[in-house]
């Protein structure tokens, strides 16, 4: 993976990570479906492996501990989001603008959809 290929997806996870911890704040999603789309102890390795910023590396993790938080103290789920919030600006706002931003990732994942109804 490129320099360029990391800082994009560095941000892609970012901006996934703010819109999780929006969602579960307004408890419009679970915990469990986040867990599988983003707080894993597998997206944690494979970010290490890449070379991943420290930053997101910790975002994730405390992610990965949000069910234990709200078994444990509930009360305190909705100030560790805010926090999460916060981790996940502060990481868009020091990525490099220079950088195209997420370059047509969408189309990686629409376009075999999009190409077999043309068929």
């Amino acid at each position: 993976m490129t320099s360029e290929q990391l800082t994009q997806l560095e941000r892609l996870l970012a901006v996934l990570s703010l819109g999780l911890s929006i969602a579960l704040k307004h408890r419009v999603i679970a915990i469990d479906e986040a867990e599988r789309l983003l707080y894993s102890p597998f997206t944690m390795t494979k970010l290490r492996e890449l070379g991943g910023p420290p930053e997101l590396i910790e975002l994730i993790q405390a992610g990965t501990e949000l069910e234990d938080l709200d078994s444990l103290l509930p009360q305190e789920l909705t100030d560790r989001l805010t926090q999460m919030e916060h981790q996940a600006l502060s990481l868009l706002a020091t990525g490099d603008p220079s950088h195209p931003q997420l370059d047509q990732w969408l189309n990686y994942y629409l376009r075999p959809s999009w190409e077999a109804r043309r068929s």
